[in-house]
């Protein structure tokens, strides 16, 4: 049973607004209290990103509830992709200015937090090296506005497949009528 004001927009768009600046919050704290600690630090950034999925799957949930029980898997995975869009949207540009202008140093905090992770595991001094000349390969200019958006359609493309995914789980097709 469809209401007449009825928005398919509006569910995806306040999920996407509430996962974004959620991801915001603990990404903040992850930076500020864990970064020193390289094995929390990734452990809190999966949280951060299993958060991320259960917020998305229960916009598409919400969606479903509110078109009356039922949802086609186009639908929900349009429905879940704008959460997506949205929410991707806000942690990539709060990402960009966290580490560009508020934390210019925190690449290199996690560099300094892997040597300690990989000196605590003993490991060789050449392994070691060759860490930190992948990492620094990897994160040479990672802060430039191209790579960024590029990082950033990547993870929508992730996340896409993912959506899909938990589109095909939570679409719920009306009954055939019977004549």
């Amino acid at each position: 049973m469809e209401h007449n004001n009825f928005s398919k927009n509006a569910i995806p768009v306040k999920f996407g607004f509430f996962i974004g600046f959620g991801m915001m919050f603990f990404t903040t704290l992850n930076n500020l209290y864990w970064i020193n600690n390289f094995i929390l630090y990734s452990v809190m950034n999966f949280v951060i990103l299993i958060g991320g999925l259960i917020g998305i799957v229960l916009s598409g949930l919400q969606q479903r509830k509110a078109m009356g029980g039922y949802i086609t898997i186009k639908e929900a995975f349009s429905a879940l992709f704008i959460t997506t869009v949205i929410a991707t949207f806000i942690n990539a540009v709060y990402g960009y200015i966290y580490a560009s202008t508020i934390d210019p140093n925190l690449v290199d905090k996690i560099k300094a937090g892997s040597i300690e992770l990989m000196e605590r595991m003993k490991a060789p001094e050449e392994t070691i090296d060759q860490a930190m000349e992948a990492m620094e390969v990897k994160t040479k200019d990672s802060l430039k506005l191209s790579k960024v958006l590029f990082a950033y359609a990547q993870s929508l493309v992730g996340y896409g497949i993912v959506n899909f995914i938990i589109a095909a789980i939570i679409k719920k097709n009306k009954p055939a009528e019977t004549v």
